[in-house]
């Protein structure tokens, strides 16, 4: 005997929780990362195509309080600022903050990204496992 859970309507699924989050013990306290939604995936992608630091861009739209508020600024001016400053810190550390960005939002899994290119229609640029 199987069990099998009832399938999900789509307003089951569109009013799901679906945002993973993780903390990274690093710069001396608890750092703490919420996955992106389809729009900030998508927002993430546009930016790569014509930006640097796609994984520092990842890791601070990643960013959010212990409520789950995203902390990086919603315009794309404010995020390069921001990281613009965190091309300053320690390079173990960012790499360690980036690489659990990149988890989080399953993009250290090849098949995975792959299949986001193929969906989005786009080039991913900057996914490797360095800053």
């Amino acid at each position: 005997m199987t069990n099998q859970s009832a399938s999900l309507s789509i307003n089951d699924m569109l009013a799901a929780d679906d945002t993973k989050y993780d903390t990274v013990e690093v710069w001396g306290g608890t750092v703490r990362l919420g996955s992106l939604n389809a729009a900030d995936m998508v927002t993430w992608l546009d930016e790569n195509d014509t930006k640097p630091n796609g994984n520092l861009r990842l890791f601070v739209m990643c960013i959010v309080d212990d409520a789950g508020n995203r902390q990086a600024p919603d315009d794309p001016e404010g995020r390069d600022a921001l990281i613009a400053r965190y091309l300053g810190k320690g390079a173990q550390e960012t790499a360690l903050v980036v690489n659990r960005s990149l988890v989080l939002n399953g993009l250290r899994d090849k098949k995975t990204v792959q299949a986001l290119k193929n969906v989005s229609g786009e080039t991913l640029t900057g996914v490797s496992p360095s800053v």
